[in-house]
């Protein structure tokens, strides 16, 4: 079985109770997998992290696989991590990083895409408690700021992978909220469904997924040339960025 990582450190405490990084790969990688169709039933907008950015599964499923320790694990958040995933592993590079069988979630149905704004104020109703009573908002730290943000209103969002049903379904149900903003309430997810498909094809799992030009998968992939993008968790984390083949439907 090709070898992932390196795994980050692991808590004191769940290694004591007979947690694994390299132990939950080789588990899930030897279990039965099928085709998935994921559905995140929404009851509230999302906002993209980025404009045009797209809600991966594997990177929930991998975030979510890393907060279901009993001391979850946290790096700075300029990092990165590879982490175990229980979806099928397609192919991994010379550095350890994998490529998942997964796409995208896209919006099923009808979408609204629109802009909000969200508000950067000095909290001048507790400026008694600070030692500055005053603050230049205009200028510096406490510059006031109104920022645009992309949003999209849809009912749900769907996307297609290969893997462990019941993991998937388990780690996803973990997750409340997608994109950014969740604090203020964006994203809030209702529910999640995992689907079995039958037939379900490679093929139209790849239609959805970046795929380095290194890799011999790419030769099957019709698409576009990309000269750097995000092809495995966290596709926001640059130095992990290669040349890959961007299916057209993206």
């Amino acid at each position: 079985m090709r070898m992932i990582g390196p795994f980050p450190a692991m808590g004191r405490r769940a290694v004591d109770m007979g947690y694994s990084w390299a132990g939950m790969h080789h588990d899930w990688q030897q279990s039965d997998m099928t085709g998935l169709l994921v559905t995140a039933h929404m009851m509230t907008p999302y906002a993209p992290a980025m404009p045009h950015a797209d809600v991966h599964i594997d990177s929930l499923l991998t975030w979510a696989v890393m907060q279901s320790l009993p001391a979850p694990v946290f790096f700075p958040s300029h990092s990165a991590a590879v982490m175990p995933c229980p979806l099928r592993l397609l192919w991994v590079d010379g550095a350890g990083h994998p490529l998942w069988a997964s796409t995208p979630l896209l919006p099923a149905g009808d979408a609204i895409a629109a802009k909000e704004y969200w508000h950067k104020r000095y909290p001048s109703d507790r400026a008694e408690l600070s030692n500055k009573r005053a603050a230049n908002t205009s200028a510096g730290r406490w510059k006031e700021a109104r920022v645009p943000m992309g949003v999209v209103t849809t009912s749900k969002l769907t996307g297609l992978c290969i893997g462990v049903e019941f993991e998937v379904h388990r780690l996803l149900s973990t997750i409340t909220h997608i994109g950014k903003k969740t604090g203020t309430g964006y994203g809030r997810v209702a529910k999640w469904d995992v689907t079995p498909v039958g037939g379900l094809e490679l093929s139209q799992v790849l239609s959805g997924h970046p795929v380095p030009v290194d890799s011999p998968i790419a030769e099957n992939v019709t698409g576009y040339y990309k000269p750097s993008t995000g092809w495995t968790p966290p596709y926001w984390y640059a130095p992990w960025h290669s040349s890959c083949i961007v299916p057209s439907a993206q």
